[in-house]
């Protein structure tokens, strides 16, 4: 996995980039919360969404997978 760290306004940021398939995205997440020490509530998932037109963004703090094969295996690792 590619990692970077950094900090935004004081606050620890770790950016990664799983090196898995999309549909065990969730071995890469739980990887990261051991690494790290991080909590599901600071955690923030960036992917694409066939779904919604080009450039367009959705930002959500809860919900299902939509069908998305790599959310879905995050919620089954984390919950």
């Amino acid at each position: 996995m590619d990692t970077a760290e950094g900090a935004i306004e004081g606050h620890r940021v770790v950016l990664a980039k799983p090196k898995t398939y999309v549909n065990n995205s969730g071995q890469a997440v739980t990887s990261l919360f051991t690494r790290y020490r991080a909590k599901a509530e600071n955690l923030i998932v960036v992917y694409d969404e066939m779904a919604l037109p080009s450039g367009r963004l959705r930002i959500r703090a809860r919900g299902s997978h939509g069908g998305h094969n790599g959310m879905k295996s995050i919620i089954s690792a984390i919950g």
